[in-house]
């Protein structure tokens, strides 16, 4: 039973708990169940047990550099606001907007220099470590000071962890509405786009409808590119403001007339080509 208690305090805090998976094991294996204050003595003993294994394995993975490094936390130093590090790693991060931006990864660089060593928490279940967190958010310096160093340095890690992880959520929150804003306003550059552009749209459906024209067409090659060459022509010459040199207008008047009257010579040809197919 002790040994089942001790795998459940691995990953279980609720004493609880643990007596839930000790009981579970008990009648897996028909055993006798032993009074309730007895699991909950045992569950208790090997809780404070587990945990402090737990604790100690952090503590001699640290080594005396890394607890050096953590007992700055909570020491006030020059600050001339005459707070700890440990106290600015409590508080809440600035709302998670545009504006708050430059505060958020200011405190992103600084939780993430000191998550240096919450690497040796991989191995630690979330729920030892969400418990241990809560534990530290609740106590400020001086009783962090006074908590036994093993148990001190696990929750100072807990705590770092946690909070860093809170500012990536917030980072990735603002970079998701960003990235929503420039969706939405790509978008509506798009419709832009393609509503200004538009006669140039129909122009390329224009074109496309010609070729298809022509590919069905019974005249010759010769026949046909000589239509479209004509048909280019023209409308180069629709689009030219052209004016006489001299005082003789008649080439004016001409093209004119011309371009007038050059959706009737395309009619004429078309019945023209109707004719000789039906003859053939």
């Amino acid at each position: 039973m002790r040994q089942t208690f001790a795998e459940a305090a691995l990953t279980k805090e609720d004493v609880i708990d643990i007596i839930n998976i000790g009981i579970e094991t008990l009648v897996r294996h028909r055993y006798e169940l032993p009074a309730f204050d007895t699991l909950l003595r045992e569950a208790r003993v090997e809780r404070i047990a587990t945990n402090q294994a737990l604790h100690t394995q952090i503590h001699d993975a640290l080594a005396d550099a890394g607890r050096v490094f953590l007992d700055k936390l909570f020491v006030v130093g020059d600050d001339p606001r005459r707070v700890s590090s440990w106290n600015d790693i409590k508080q809440d991060a600035a709302k998670p907007t545009i504006d708050g931006m430059r505060d958020l990864v200011e405190r992103y660089d600084r939780l993430t220099e000191l998550a240096c060593h919450a690497d040796l928490l991989k191995t630690i279940s979330l729920i030892k470590i969400k418990q241990w967190a809560l534990e530290g958010n609740s106590l400020d310096a001086s009783s962090m000071v006074d908590m036994a160093a093993a148990k001190r340095y696990a929750v100072a890690l807990a705590l770092i962890r946690q909070r860093l992880a809170i500012v990536i959520d917030d980072l990735c929150t603002i970079f998701c509405r960003q990235m929503k804003k420039a969706l939405h306003s790509a978008e509506e550059a798009l419709e832009k786009y393609l509503e200004d552009n538009q006669d140039k749209t129909d122009e390329i459906l224009r074109r496309f409808a010609m070729l298809e024209t022509l590919l069905n067409s019974t005249q010759s090659a010769d026949e046909q590119l000589k239509g479209v060459r004509q048909a280019e022509m023209l409308r180069i010459l629709s689009k030219l403001k052209l004016e006489s040199t001299s005082q003789d207008a008649s080439f004016e008047r001409s093209l004119a007339f011309i371009l007038e009257n050059s959706h009737r010579q395309s009619q004429v040809a078309n019945a023209q080509g109707q004719r000789l197919n039906n003859i053939n």
